[in-house]
């Protein structure tokens, strides 16, 4: 019986060594697994907020495009209406002078008519005498 007893200890002890590193194997293939599981999870989190940020950062491009090409627009209609404003000035001053010669012209044909009136005028009366 010792020798049976000799022989079982060991025997015994290796297939407890064997038995606890399978379990080790299978806690450790377990932890694996959750760990792979918790990095697939945060991989998809990862997605997400990526293609959120992506269609964030396209509308912040168009956006943005459009404020420079609206701004630019915006500066063509600021020198048109510049533009626009010393037009009306000059034409305002045109017309101006224009009214100042056709007045002066009146006044002068005014003029010349009472002249020539009044030189016919005194013409007939010499004459009558």
């Amino acid at each position: 019986m010792a020798a049976f007893i000799r022989w079982l200890v060991p025997s015994t002890c290796c297939m407890l060594l064997v038995f606890a590193i399978a379990n080790n194997s299978s806690a450790a293939e377990s932890a694996e697994q959750q760990s792979l599981a918790q990095a697939n999870a945060t991989i998809e989190q990862l997605q997400q907020e990526l293609t959120r940020i992506q269609t964030l950062s396209k509308d912040a491009i168009a956006i943005d495009a459009a404020f420079r090409r609206l701004r630019e627009e915006n500066e063509l209609l600021k020198v048109e209406i510049e533009t626009l404003k010393l037009d009306n000035i000059r034409l305002a001053e045109n017309n101006t002078a224009r009214g100042i010669r056709w007045g002066t012209a009146a006044v002068l044909v005014g003029v010349l008519l009472a002249w020539v009136i009044s030189q016919v005028s005194t013409r007939k009366r010499r004459d009558s005498w």
